[in-house]
Order: structure tokens, then sequence, then C-alpha cells
């Protein structure tokens, strides 16, 4: 039994950064995984400015108590050694993400730059810390000079007005006080290793050379030897030889009286030989390292200009002035200011600086913040400190010892710094939306956001153990992020995965992929050989034609192993009959795939890549192409949801006669494809359709997950059909918040026939339609609501709403001339400018007045989940006439509708009732669900406590979880063994879009409602007679059984279901 307090939180981690324009730039509901400054611009990079003015007027000298400019004699409680010694501290721990720079009172005559705003590191340490001892001259001392700094009066106003002339760069009035021309190094560049080649000369022997050639010496050696030929030229006869005795009684033995040194009279041959020595140059390098040098300066001035330290182009940088002083301004003029007019009046005056400083229109058009910090203040003082901040858009603290001073210091620096952060680069992300159950298996579909228009993703599976996530090595789950902890083992994977997107899961499995494609739309499938160097040719794969073997190499590898994030697209699992187990997964991509996994093990049985992506393979592999300026992506693939219809065999263990799959494209573009899977190793394709399709030419893009359902074909039989809503048109919605006079594509709904892809009818505001209906103006890219009242497997009601706020109804004829209803009305402009993206859920109540469909549907900017303009909310719409056959009733509005907002029940003569949404920005995303007299919808706020200023900072929101009456509109408990809470809502752990609540029926008969990846409460079954939209094929006899079906539908109509209640 799964845990009810245990909640698998997930928090997406953001990548990138996202352009600071308004919120419409971003045309897609990925904007919630991006920050506002532009991704593609390098100069976007974390950081916050902070120039610090620091008090050096006389009354520094002073302990606590104190006046004047008197020396106190307690050196350590000095205001001046409280704020020295706070400041080496602040200097020794300064994030990396914060530049600092010193300003400082001068006299009565404003302020003075001390140090440029600089990063502060090994190299710019040592100038901070001369500038601190430059402004405390008795540190030492008990008895200091009456000349030593600090000295002077307080001019805070003129002060202020030059520390913000040098963060806005204007003219330089009072100058600059350190050495070194103005400029400090900030940064050296690395040692380089300098190398040269160096010709080097070296004489070496050799047998023999040319002795014509310059290199070449020859040089003559004369060596003794025992006898030689006298008659050759190399021969020679030389002196005597000395020897050391010899025995006079021989005739050539002599010994001279002189030296009586004994000579030896033999003769001495000497034989000559040649040396032949050649002169070589070679060329060696020679290197050594040379210092890099200073490779970045700051400097204060530049001419008479201060230098500004605020860089324009980089959207993710902060700029910031803390205004330290231990008291009330003294011997100020505020009239000498010259950023704003000011009176004489001093904190008025630096209101009006805080405030120029802080707004768009100051002459940087970038705002500088400004906060304060105080030491010993009073409390009239403080006030006025206040709001000088409030005007800044900063802070403000008091202090009154060494360690409060510096907690001021170090939280205005935390709180900077926490405005210069940003998740600038991708993190693991869970999407919550794409998870499902099938007996205790869970699986997951996760992506990684990413700086380009490819991001990675994968399907893994875990398995749910006494109510708790487990993979193979236990807990899968890091309590303390709600995602798979580090040390964890997803069940395919062979390794340890954890959160890494790219280990294990069906990733992990693909081997030799079994790709299919087509290369004409609706074409005969294709296995890819990987082997063939022509087939499909380059320019099939979007290869140029001077491209290389070794590029199509690198393409076809790539291909072979990719896996794309599955960002909208929800698994769908398939029985094959045998056993519980046989089943196979299909999840599609962004990687432009539809991937069929094998349950047992995570192995793809086949890929299919249609012809529109593989003509474009390229963009998918080797050449991704990088965000949109607007962080938005280039490319799509198959990102749509598909359904499954699984035709039954002789019973529930048997193979299934056929399986078919359907499904869309999404942004990826405007086709649905239906694919014969009965072998789940050799596809087929059954058809495919887009805008260029007989009767389909108002085909959008294809966002409408279909529903499987079947109507009369007017010939008292029935025939399955696929009905799609028209799509979506990204021209009239991405990036307008104002409503066309008519949408340019979308604004149809489609009868196909599920077989053959035939459009059987259509209902729209376009010539093609078979049934013209002029107020279908506006595109409907929700899936459609199916009502089977009398559970016979064929539709006789279906509803939908659209992007202008309409809600219509199509009640299915025995002769096949269906009818289109307008019931509601419930759009508008400016903030009631809705949009119905998901399908309604529809419920039967019986009343004492005869019964009635209560038709459920929420209002939200799918395309902007960051959007804030428009007032959303849910919208309970009682359809009276649909059962009736017969008979007309009002169109619904919120003006004839029960407004339950502020509490209460609808009136019983009403057309419905609704409320508005609480929270700023508050919209439902997903499609609501009703079980036992309940309405279960999720909702998504942008922003909750988020500072919405840092453009680089991802705008993280809460989801909500509403419980509410169908009848009443009274918050309603989860069952009915629960009591009854106080509020409609409750916020949930999921700080993105949270998907439609599902129910799951355990062993023991009690449901269990899950949202996401959170295990929200549990009830008994009941009856609730709850069907699903869904639909698969039955026997006659079977026709009115409440079975559960093999089909699985998409997150965004798992809702859209048909309940029946008492209407208690």
């Amino acid at each position: 039994m799964i845990n009810l307090k245990t909640v698998l939180r997930t928090r997406l981690l953001a990548c990138c950064l996202g352009l600071v324009i308004p919120v419409f730039a971003n045309a897609d509901d990925t904007e919630i995984y991006f920050a506002r400054a532009n991704a593609a611009n390098e100069q976007n990079t974390p950081k916050a400015n902070v120039l610090i003015m620091l008090d050096t007027s006389g009354s520094m000298r002073n302990c606590r108590a104190g006046s004047g400019s008197s020396w106190c004699t307690d050196i350590e409680n000095r205001r001046i050694t409280l704020l020295h010694e706070a400041m080496k501290q602040i200097i020794a721990d300064a994030p990396n993400t914060v530049e600092i720079g010193f300003g400082r009172l001068r006299g009565s005559s404003g302020g003075q730059i001390l140090l440029p705003v600089m990063p502060v590191n090994d190299l710019t340490r040592p100038y901070f810390l001369n500038a601190l001892n430059s402004i405390n001259g008795g540190q030492n001392s008990a008895y200091p000079s009456r000349n030593a700094q600090p000295s002077g009066s307080t001019p805070t106003a003129l002060a202020f007005d030059d520390m913000a002339d040098y963060m806005l760069g204007r003219r330089n009035r009072t100058g600059v006080s350190y050495s070194n021309s103005g400029k400090v190094c900030v940064s050296n560049a690395p040692d380089e290793e300098v190398c040269r080649d160096v010709v080097q000369t070296d004489i070496v022997q050799v047998d023999s050379c040319d002795t014509s050639d310059p290199a070449c010496n020859a040089s003559y050696v004369w060596n003794t030897v025992p006898s030689c030929n006298l008659n050759e030229s190399t021969c020679r006869l030389t002196s005597y030889r000395r020897v050391d005795w010899c025995d006079t009684d021989l005739p050539n033995c002599y010994r001279e009286r002189y030296w009586w040194s004994w000579r030896y009279y033999e003769a001495d041959y000497q034989q000559r030989s040649t040396i032949y020595e050649l002169t070589v140059q070679t060329t060696v390098q020679v290197c050594e390292t040379v210092e890099g040098g200073c490779d970045e300066e700051r400097a204060v001035v530049n001419g008479s200009n201060f230098v500004s330290p605020v860089n324009t182009a980089n959207q993710c940088e902060s700029n910031h002035i803390i205004l330290f002083t231990d008291g009330s301004p003294s011997g100020d003029d505020p009239e000498d200011v010259g950023l704003v007019h000011c009176g004489r009046n001093s904190y008025e005056c630096q209101v009006r600086i805080a405030s120029e400083l802080n707004s768009n229109g100051n002459s940087l058009n970038t705002p500088i913040k400004t906060h304060n910090i105080g030491l010993y203040m009073g409390d009239s003082t403080l006030a006025n400190m206040k709001a000088v901040s409030a005007a800044g858009g900063g802070e403000t603290y008091d202090s009154d010892s060494a360690e409060t001073l510096l907690e001021a210091f170090q939280e205005t620096l935390d709180l900077i710094d926490e405005d210069a952060r940003s998740i600038s680069a991708p993190g693991v992300a869970v999407n919550a939306m794409n998870r499902f159950q099938h007996l205790d298996q869970l699986y997951y579909s996760v992506f990684q956001p990413f700086e380009s228009s490819y991001w990675n993703g994968n399907l893994k599976r875990y398995q749910v153990v006494d109510g708790e996530i487990h993979g193979q090595n236990g807990y899968a789950v890091d309590p303390a992020t709600g995602y798979f902890r580090t040390g964890s083992q997803s069940m395919w994977s062979s390794m340890i995965d954890g959160p890494d997107v790219t280990k294990g899961g069906a990733r992990e499995q693909v081997g030799t992929r079994n790709l299919f494609y087509t290369t004409t739309a609706g074409g005969a499938l294709q296995k890819l050989n990987w082997a063939s160097s022509s087939v499909p040719s380059n320019a099939q794969l979007g290869l140029g034609g001077s491209a290389t073997s070794a590029q199509r190499t690198a393409l076809l590898n790539e291909l072979e192993s990719m896996w794309g994030d599955p960002l909208h697209s929800v698994p769908v699992m398939v029985n094959y009959g045998e056993d519980a187990e046989n089943n196979y997964v299909f999840v599609s991509t962004n990687g432009g795939m539809l991937h069929a996994i094998k349950t047992e093990d995570g192995s793809e049985a086949f890929a299919f890549m249609p012809n529109e992506i593989l003509q474009k393979a390229n963009l998918y592999t080797t050449s991704r192409p990088a965000l949109r300026v607007d962080n938005t992506r280039q490319t799509y693939g198959l990102d749509g949801s598909w359904v499954a219809w699984r035709k039954g065999g002789n019973n529930s263990l048997s193979a299934p006669e056929a399986v078919y799959l359907y499904g869309g494209m999404r942004r990826g573009g405007r086709s649905y494809y239906a694919l014969n899977v009965t072998d789940p190793t050799a596809p087929s394709m059954l058809w495919q359709v887009n805008n260029g399709s007989t009767g389909m030419s108002g085909l959008g893009q294809t966002w409408s997950t279909p529903t499987l359902t079947s109507v009369p074909d007017g010939s008292g039989s029935k025939v399955p059909i696929l009905v799609v809503g028209g799509g979506y048109s990204p021209t009239d919605h991405d990036d307008s918040a104002s409503l066309s006079a008519a949408d340019q594509m979308g604004n149809m709904v489609y009868f196909l026939n599920a077989e053959t892809g035939e459009v059987l009818w259509s209902a729209g505001g376009r010539n093609e339609a078979t049934e013209n209906v002029a107020n279908m103006k506006w595109a409907v890219p929700s899936s459609i609501a199916v009502v089977d009242i009398d559970f016979d497997g064929v539709a006789d009601h279906m509803y939908f709403g659209d992007l202008a706020g309409q809600v219509f109804r199509i009640t299915i004829k025995d002769n096949g001339e269906h009818v289109v209803d307008r019931i509601a009305n419930l759009g508008g402009s400016g903030s009631a400018r809705r949009r119905f993206y998901e399908a309604p859920a529809v419920g039967l109540v019986k009343a004492s007045t005869g019964n009635e469909l209560y038709v459920v549907i929420g209002s939200g900017y799918r395309a902007h989940p960051l959007d804030e303009t428009v007032t959303d909310g849910v919208f309970v719409i009682r359809d009276r006439t649909a059962l009736r056959g017969s008979g007309s009733q009002t169109l619904a509005t919120t003006v004839n509708m029960t407004n339950v907002t502020s509490g209460g029940q609808p009136l019983s003569t009403s057309r419905g009732w609704y409320y508005t949404f609480g929270e700023t920005g508050e919209k439902a995303l997903a499609s609501p669900v009703i079980f036992n007299g309940r309405i279960l919808f999720t909702t998504y706020a942008p922003t909750v406590d988020q500072e919405y200023d840092n453009p680089c900072a991802v705008r993280y929101g809460r989801a909500y979880l509403h419980t509410v009456n169908l009848v009443t509109a009274l918050p309603a408990a989860l069952s009915d063994d629960l009591p009854a809470p106080a509020s409609r809502s409750q916020a949930l752990e999921q700080s993105t879009p949270a998907p439609t609540p599902t129910l799951l029926v355990d062993d023991e008969g009690r449901v269990i409602t899950i949202v996401g990846t959170e295990v929200v409460g549990e009830g008994s079954l009941g009856d609730p007679r709850l069907r699903k939209r869904r639909w698969m094929q039955l026997p006659p006899d079977e026709a009115n059984v409440i079975r559960q079906t093999q089909v699985s539908s998409d997150s965004e109509g798992e809702g859209e279901s048909q309940g029946e209640t008492d209407g208690q």
C-alpha cells in the first residue's frame, strides 16, 4: 500500500537564462525552465556590484558613548575599530559573484571613492586592507594624533551623490584617493610558456666528406707505428726516442751526460692518418616560462568622468550602494547635489537620489539599489534611513556591537549574493506530467533542460514497495530533494544512475537500434541499414550534397543511440497477452522518435522516425541549434502523446487481435500518425494525415491527443473513430495577449476513421467543415471529452473548449448529421482573456428536475505559464438539454453563472458556477477529473516568494490541488471518510505545473489519489461508475461492463471522464 505521507517532491532545476522582455516573448510552456535573461548572450553572468560608503566622520573616533571628535581610549570598542574589523571579515569572506568597492566621507565636501568596484581576490585584498588602514590612523594607539583619520563631519547626502555619480559614470567632482595612477590590477594573465627555434652548430667526426664543401674540414694526425714504408708519403721517420733507461752496453744506448738521461737510439716510425670533421647545424626548440602580467585593471576615473562598474549588457548583473553611518547627517548642504534637485533636508534629498537610482529611467537605464546600515542609531534617524532604503529598493539594518555590525553587513551581502546567483547550468529534472503506474511498477519519463534546442531524456522504471519508491538497491528518492537520490539505481540500470538522465533506464539498453522511417508522408516503413552508405540518402538525412562519409557516419552514430526529451509525451502501455507482464511501453520524444520499450528489461523493440523529422535529422544529431534569443527552442519532434487501440483477443490473457497506435507532434508539426504495432518488433504504417490531407487544411499544430471512440455510421452500425481538435495556431497565440478576429488554423474538430484516417465528419469555422459553425473562429488544441451515457461503446456527446474561452457540445446523431452547440462563452479581453487548452471533465448528476450533465473546465494560458495578466478560474456548466434531446438553453456566461469565489453555493436557477483563483497568475494547466461527486484538478501559480526582479533567477512557482463538490461548489475531502477542509485548494510540494490527478485502486479496493509525484489521499472505491476518456473494442455482450482497459491516455486528458453522482 502506498504510504499517504510519502511525498516524492520534484523540484525541476532550470537550465539556462531567459530574456528580460515581457512574458509573451517565450512562446512556449518551457519558459518555466528558464530565467528571463538571454541564454545566448555571453555577457550574462551572475554578478553583483556593491559600493560601500564608509562613515569616516569624527564621531567614528568614539566608542558607544561619547560625542564630538575626541578619541575613545578603548581601542577595541571604537566605532572605527568595529567598522574596520567587520570590513576585514567581509573582504575575507566575500562571495565570488559579488564585486566590492569602497567610498568614504570627505570632510564636509561630500564623498570620495577609495577603491573601484572590483573582484575580491588575492590580488586585490591588499588594496582593501590598505584602504581600511588609511581611514583608521589611530588603530594602534590609545591617544592618536588629532589629525589622524577618521575626522570631519557627516555630509551624507553629498557623499551619496558622489557614490551615485561613480556608479552612473558621471563627472568626477571630488577626485580619487589612492596610488597606482588610479588603477588596480584585478586579474593576472596566466604564466605562459614561450618557445622559440634556435639554430645549434655542432662539429662531428665522419669517416669521410667532400673537402670542397666548406662544412667539411680535413686534418692530419701522425701516429707512432712499429714500422712503415718510407717510400709512402704517409710514412716518416722521426727522431730517436727517449726512454727512461737502457743498457749502455748496447751500441744504440746512449746516456746524455748533462741531464743524465737515457736515450735509446731506435728509429721512430710515424704514419699519417686523416680526420674528417663536418660542421652540422640543427634547429632546436628552446622554451621558457614568462609571467603573464596584468590582464585586467579597474579604474575610478577616466579623464573628468568616473568609470562606472555597471555593465548594461549583462542582464544578470545587479548593482548596489550600501551607506554606512553612525549618526545623522551634519555639515551637509544637499543643494549642492547634482544628480537630482534637492532642498536643504538631507534625508529628503537621499530619498530622491535613491529613487532616481532605483528606476530604469536613470542615465544607464539600469536600477541601482540602495541599502543602509547604521551603528547606534536612534529611532528617528533609523526611520529616516529606512525611508531612503525603501525608495532605493534595499534593506536597512541597525547594529549595536561588533557582532551585530558584522551580521548587518553579512546579511546585506547575502541578500545581494542571492540576487546575483542563478541556476546558470541545467539541472536534472523529472517531468511529473510524464509518469504512470502499472501494478506495483512506476515508470518515469525524465529529461534534462539545456541551453540548446536539444535536451536529453530517458524512461526509467521503479517499484512501489510498502508505499515507497524503490530501485534495485532500496529506497530511490532523496527526501531532501524529492528526486532520485545520488546512490539509487533504477530497475533496468546496470549502474548507479541516481538523478542522472543520461545514465541507466531505457537509454542504456539501446544497442543496435531497430529504426524504422518513412521517406514520404504516410509511406511504408523502412528499416534503416546502419552499414549502408546511400540509403537513406544524405539529402534525406538533412545533409548537404557535399557531406563527407565522416559526417554521415557521425550523424548515424548519434541517431543510433540518441534519446531526446519526452517533454509532453506521456507513455502508453499495451499488454500483448499470455501474462500480465508481457507489456510494451510506447513514448515519443523531441528527438523525433517514437520508442517501443519492453517493460521486462527496458530493451528497445523499435524506434520510429517519420519523414518530417528524418529530412532534418542533422538538426537532432550533429548540428543541434542553440536556443533562440528569447530562449525558445528551434526544434521539436514527436512531442505529442499517443493512445493505443488494443483489439481484444478471446479473453483477457489472449494476445490482442490487433494493436494500433495514434499520436501527433504538438509543436513538432501538423501531422497525426497511425501505426500497426500488432507485432511490437515489426511495426507498419497504418496511415498519416496532415494539413495537406483532404478536408484537413485547417489542421494546426497537432496538440490534441486523439480520443478513441465510435459513432453511428448512419446505417445502423458503428464505426471506430479518432476524434481530434483542430490543433494550435502559434502565430495567433504565442506572442499575443489579445484575441484575433479569427485564428489562422486549428478552429476545427475532426472525426477520422480509426483504420483508414479518412475524414468522416468535421466541424468548425472553415469552408472545409462538414458542419460549419460560425462561432468556431479560434483554435481547439485540447483533446475532446467523450460521453457515453449508456456505456454501449458509442459516443453520445462530446465537449471541448477553445482559445477564446468558449465551450461547445457535439451531439451525436444516429444518421451521422451531428449537431454542434455553443454552450458557454467565458472569455473576454484584458484580465478576462481566458483560454481553454485542456479538455473538460463531464459528470452525470441525477437531480429532482431531471438528469443533467455538469461540464467542468479550467482556464489557463498553457503557452505562457508565467503570465500574470489574466484572472483564470474553474467553470462548472450545467447542461440541462443534452440528455433531454430537445429544448434550448441560455448561453452560459459569468453573468448567469454563480460566482462562488468568496464562498457560498450556486443558485438552483443559475447556468452553473465558477470561481477565480486566488494567487496572482494562478491558472489551470491540466484537465480536471470527477470522482464520486467531487472535482479534482490542479493549478499553477508562477511566483511564490521569488525574486522577480532578478532576470537570471528561474521563477519557481507553486502547484495546488483543488478538491470541490461538483454540485455545491463547497470544499470537499478526498473521500467520505475525511472531514471537509476549510479551503477548496491545498498547496502541493511541486514547484512546476502539476498534472491531472491520477486515481489508482489498490488491492483492498481503496482509491489512492496521486498528483505527479505526491500521494495526496485515499478513499473507498464505492460505486463511482467512473469511465475514463478512452475506448477499446468490446464484444456486444460486454459493452456495459466497466473494466480496466489496456489503453493509456495522456496526462492532459486523463481526467476527461464521465462520472455519475447522486448530486449530494
